[in-house]
């Protein structure tokens, strides 16, 4: 069965809900004929699942970001919490942010019911990519860091669906829903991709199908992933998609960067 929102986890909410792992395995787990050998390339896919199941398990598992966060705070309280220090090879814009996040951490733990605090998370105006880029690297970021970008994806992939559900809600066209679902499915990456069942995108598919064989077919060009990166007050407005803005005219005569706006980087 099809599940619309994906798999979160909160810092101070809740504990992260426990991810539908795909019934497939790998090649040499399903064989019990020990005399099968597999070749370089099936070798190779099987370490490379065995990898991914790894780092998802440290991401979302029993000992998952969250709980690993939730873990620390509980033995340190907020006073030493603070005291915790950056990684060694932090330079001094690292450690203000690294600052920063501890600071947004503890701030969590103030709140009640589904309260957010986007603005005060030094992760918040990175892409979805970015965050979710961030929440994979174990040798560059901290596990605070990791977990405030984690949390900052979480919210970015509720407004996401959010948006998605009360169009579908306020206008009895499930298309975009099932599109914009699709899109995500496409645009996450391998370790998120294991929250979700095998044969989910077939499924979701299945039903954009039904549905435009109902209302119409959605115009190739229309695509909802765009939305992911949109301020929280955004609205979904399936014209303004198809119709972006005119690009602006370019100048006769081409200038180059302005100091300092070089290409932008996760560090």
């Amino acid at each position: 069965m099809m599940k619309i929102m994906p798999t979160g986890s909160t810092f101070h909410l809740r504990s992260p809900a426990s991810p539908s792992l795909p019934t497939g395995l790998p090649e040499q787990e399903q064989s019990r004929d020990q005399s099968v050998t597999l070749s370089s390339q099936g070798l190779e896919k099987a370490k490379t699942r065995s990898d991914l199941l790894a780092q998802h398990a440290r991401i979302y598992g029993k000992d998952s970001l969250a709980s690993q966060l939730r873990q620390e705070y509980l033995a340190l309280g907020e006073k030493r919490f603070r005291l915790i220090s950056p990684p060694e090879h932090y330079g001094a814009a690292e450690v203000q942010r690294f600052s920063k996040t501890l600071d947004y951490l503890v701030s969590l733990q103030k709140l009640t019911g589904t309260e957010t605090r986007s603005d005060k998370n030094p992760f918040w105006e990175m892409s979805r990519d970015e965050l979710a880029a961030i929440e994979l690297d174990e040798e560059h970021y901290s596990m605070e860091e990791r977990s405030a970008a984690q949390r900052a994806k979480w919210q970015k992939d509720t407004i996401y669906f959010t948006r998605l559900i009360d169009y579908a809600n306020s206008t009895h066209d499930l298309r975009p829903l099932y599109k914009g679902y699709l899109e995500f499915l496409d645009n996450i990456t391998p370790v998120e991709r294991l929250n979700y069942p095998d044969g989910e995108r077939e499924s979701v598919a299945a039903e954009l199908f039904q549905a435009e064989k109902e209302h119409g077919r959605l115009p190739e060009a229309l695509s909802l992933w765009q939305l992911i990166d949109w301020p929280e007050d955004g609205k979904l407005n399936t014209e303004h998609l198809l119709q972006p803005p005119a690009a602006e005219p370019t100048s006769a005569v081409e200038t180059g960067p302005a100091e300092g706006q070089g290409n932008s980087r996760l560090r």
